[in-house]
């Protein structure tokens, strides 16, 4: 492998960890805070798929361009890249990330978000449920979970739930608070801050 930057070296190791990347989400975490950040990650991205570091393909859902190590592209769910499209607004705004998983079971299974994130916002630890609503609706499961009274003795209160949908059309609870987003995350700072 040829010579690596430090940031080649901090993009390797998140693809080894999460296994693809987009142009945004490498524009985000790894080029914050720069006026031309979404250029400057996708000229780092296309380096290093030139140099046949990366390989990458378009997703059909996103239309976004996927880079990645190796392996079968397509085990990569558009639900993760979605998620991790959340999580790279979440260290683009210095929100400290405590714990990061797409493979939570909950109630002996019956329950998978789509992603489950702990994180200190304001000097206030938060957790929430991550869910994309692309093919689906999220439904009642969460308010089956709330229930159990589980969450709420781990974490003081039930997480939120942030749910990514590529409509408008909100939810809501009366038990907990969901948190709607577009899929883009555009308007993460108005939904996320406020809470």
């Amino acid at each position: 492998m040829a010579y690596l930057t430090k940031k080649d070296e901090s993009i390797f190791k998140y693809l080894n960890k999460y296994k693809g990347i987009t142009i945004q989400q490498a524009s985000l975490m790894f080029f914050p805070h720069n006026q031309h950040s979404y250029t400057y990650a996708r000229l780092k991205l296309k380096k290093m798929y030139d140099k046949k570091q990366l390989k990458f393909y378009k997703n059909d859902i996103t239309n976004e361009y996927i880079y990645y190590i190796d392996g079968n592209p397509k085990g990569l769910l558009t639900h993760d890249i979605l998620c991790m499209t959340l999580y790279a607004n979440f260290i683009y705004y210095n929100i400290n990330i405590l714990y990061y998983s797409n493979h939570e079971l909950l109630l002996n299974g019956e329950i998978k978000p789509d992603g489950f994130i702990i994180y200190q916002f304001n000097n206030k630890t938060k957790a929430a449920f991550i869910e994309c609503d692309i093919f689906h609706e999220t439904d009642n499961k969460y308010e089956k979970l709330f229930e159990t009274g589980i969450m709420q003795d781990k974490f003081g209160d039930f997480p939120n739930v942030i749910i990514l949908n590529k409509t408008s059309q909100n939810k809501y609870s009366d038990n907990f608070t969901i948190i709607n987003m577009d899929l883009k995350c555009s308007n993460f700072v108005e939904k996320v801050f406020s809470f």
